[in-house]
């Protein structure tokens, strides 16, 4: 059975990379991005009512693709509103043929958002593309440390097959008995060295308590060929720890649920290398104006394909700094020097156990009663959470209810809680849903 699937995995790689492109565009560039630019604002100035209004006035045709900047920035809180609203879907579609997509909600605010099929296939090109430079090959012995999650078919064949490790981290129904200890470190590592996977994916904060216990017990990964970060800021410090510890390229891939496989890196190099064939984006500073370079901008994406949901300069929340070479239109495709502003933090308790920072966000996540919030561990027996509800003077009986959800999930932790008219960000900080002001090893390293 294992040799089969190994062999059925490797033939279908390689059957598929024989048909299917690796760029959707790669020569005349810009030219390219100007007229899918013009097909998107075609689309959504005739049928998104978000974007009539928006655009009202504008009579608009790029031409060279400096131009877009005389169209208007969406902000996240515009672009949340408008589909609060259902105002943004345009009306040419219908909602039950599109495919729904959930933010974690890493700034507060986790969003639901819908994307037509011919999109979703786009992008499905361009993270294959991504997979093959990670080495991260369907047939290659793969471990994933992600958040608990229900194996698809695919999946468990692949698992069964000896080919899948899943490595659950946390799971919000029993977040206690699920939580990172000790013991379960070492668990993993010894999972780890059994299986020897040849490419290992998890969130930054995962992999680092993995890594400094592998340090620990003086355990090494013989076959990886690459390990791959995402979800979360990899500072550089951090990067060099798991280069040194895995002994393998290390790659931050990064993009989100608005916008995924946005931009990785080589294997020989840093630089986040952008998918300049599915997105055009600019770095911007708090004018709108180009950032200068070495100076930390704000994010504006612009995506080349999404007709049902148009994102037309959308600032995604994120921060990336670019160098000059960023300001050359060129063909080539641009990168960023780094991109910040994810900032994750874990939660230590005071039994030595840790919780992980996609925990909160998925509590939060299909609490649409919810505008925001923000989760800020004070001690380690002693967090607070503050709520922005949406509907004021209704958050009421779902309010109590999530509250008692929260503490008995959590019985030795005490809860401070706010409902609140507005969440301002911590001190000389970019706002993030969730902060830990206790002091731990993986907290002192992503901030450095």
């Amino acid at each position: 059975m294992k040799s089969f699937t190994y062999s059925f995995q490797y033939i279908k790689y390689y059957a598929k990379s024989m048909i299917q492109k690796n760029y959707l565009c790669k020569n005349n560039l810009r030219s390219y991005q100007c007229q899918q630019i013009n097909k998107m604002i075609k689309n959504a100035k005739s049928n998104s009512p978000f974007y009539q209004e928006f655009y009202k006035g504008i009579p608009f045709n790029l031409e060279k693709i400096e131009q877009i900047k005389d169209l208007p920035i969406l902000k996240k809180d515009i672009f949340k509103e408008a589909i609060s609203n259902e105002k943004i879907i345009c009306k040419n579609y219908k909602t039950q043929d599109l495919v729904v997509s959930h933010t974690t909600g890493s700034t507060g605010t986790p969003l639901e958002i819908l994307f037509d099929k011919s999109t979703v296939s786009k992008r499905g090109k361009v993270q294959n593309r991504f997979w093959n430079q990670m080495k991260l090959y369907p047939y290659n012995k793969y471990a994933k440390i992600w958040r608990h999650k229900e194996l698809s078919k695919y999946k468990k064949s692949l698992k069964k097959a000896g080919l899948f490790l899943p490595i659950d981290l946390g799971d919000v129904s029993n977040p206690i008995s699920s939580a990172m200890t000790s013991e379960t470190l070492k668990k993993i590592v010894f999972e780890l060295k059994e299986f020897e996977p040849q490419v290992i994916r998890g969130y930054v904060s995962a992999l680092y308590t993995i890594a400094t216990q592998m340090n620990e017990m003086k355990i090494k990964l013989n076959d990886l060929d690459s390990v791959v970060t995402s979800a979360e800021y990899l500072p550089e410090t951090m990067w060099d720890f798991f280069e040194k510890t895995f002994q393998c390229p290390v790659y931050n891939l990064y993009g989100g649920t608005e916008a995924p496989s946005i931009a990785v890196n080589k294997s020989n190099n840093h630089n986040l290398v952008i998918s300049e064939d599915l997105y055009f984006i600019e770095v911007l500073d708090e004018n709108g104006n180009d950032v200068k370079p070495g100076n930390p901008g704000l994010i504006t994406i612009t995506d080349l394909y999404s007709k049902a949901t148009p994102l037309i300069r959308y600032q995604i929340g994120d921060i990336a700094i670019v160098d000059d070479n960023f300001f050359n239109y060129d063909d080539n495709f641009r990168y960023f020097k780094s991109v910040e502003g994810r900032t994750n933090d874990i939660f230590e308790l005071s039994n030595g156990s840790l919780i992980y920072t996609h925990v909160w966000h998925i509590y939060f996540r299909d609490e649409d009663w919810v505008e925001k919030f923000q989760v800020v561990q004070k001690e380690r027996s002693l967090i607070e959470i503050k709520i922005l509800v949406k509907n004021k003077g209704k958050g009421g009986v779902r309010f109590e209810k999530f509250k008692n959800k929260i503490e008995s999930a959590f019985q030795n932790v005490r809860f401070r809680w706010e409902l609140v008219e507005s969440i301002s960000p911590l001190k000389g900080d970019k706002f993030r849903a969730v902060v830990s002001l206790v002091d731990n090893s993986f907290n002192k390293l992503n901030k450095a």
